[in-house]
């Protein structure tokens, strides 16, 4: 009896431990600075690259983003929000069993749960304007070279 008590109380501690690290940057985040799949899931699934090209398209964008790991009881879950002035979006999801991946199931802009159209519209104005950035930087290597691609 007192062992199993001792167990519980153990794994109460534990887990709490874990369960969250406070707030931090999102590029400072274990595993989303990592280029892992990052999928966001709606009435239908969104691919939207990667964790980092995807956060990092944010950035880009002017949005401020924090990540925060909320484990419970064996679920790798995150919790990213993300805010430019008054508009704000809320990620959050969780990390099959190898961490290969992140699928974010819950994704709110200004507090309202997005659908599927204004997902995917969401998703590809962020990959648009990261697609976008790069392709501007190129121009401006090929601009600062004399276009000779040195």
């Amino acid at each position: 009896m007192m062992s199993r008590l001792a167990l519980a109380i153990l794994v109460a501690s534990v887990d709490a431990a874990t369960a969250g690290n406070g707030a931090m940057p999102w590029w400072q985040h274990r595993r989303l600075a990592l280029p892992i799949p990052v999928t966001l899931v709606g009435s239908q699934s969104v691919d939207a690259g990667t964790a980092s090209g995807f956060f990092g398209g944010l950035t880009s964008m002017g949005f401020a983003c924090t990540a925060e790991d909320i484990t419970r009881w064996r679920l790798r879950r995150v919790r990213v929000e993300c805010s430019r002035g008054a508009e704000a979006f809320r990620y959050e999801g969780g990390f099959p069993v190898s961490y290969g991946s992140v699928i974010f199931d819950r994704v709110h802009r200004d507090g309202r749960l997005l659908g599927s159209a204004d997902l995917i519209t969401h998703v590809n104005t962020v990959i648009d304007y990261r697609e976008g950035k790069q392709d501007q930087l190129a121009v401006q290597s090929l601009s600062a070279d004399g276009g000779s691609g040195k």
